[in-house]
């Protein structure tokens, strides 16, 4: 698995999830209603995704359309 994903990008990545994760933590300490769980779980999984992506550097959303936001990335699309 090639890093396609710069240092910048991942530190953005890295502060969105932290805000999602934040924002899950509210909607169920918070709240009790279904809409907030629903929301809260939504919130949870984007948090868990770009935490993912931004530890290992690899975006799977990236790989079919050959983008990378690498430094020095060469493009492989043709």
């Amino acid at each position: 698995m090639k890093k396609n994903m710069g240092t910048l990008d991942r530190i953005i990545r890295f502060a969105l999830a932290a805000t999602f994760l934040y924002l899950y933590y509210v909607s169920y300490s918070m709240y009790s209603e279904v809409s907030s769980d629903i929301w809260g779980l939504v919130f949870f999984i984007l948090g868990c995704g770009l935490t993912l992506t931004s530890i290992f550097g690899f975006c799977p959303v990236y790989a079919p359309f050959g983008l990378c936001s690498t430094k020095n990335a060469k493009s492989t699309r043709a």
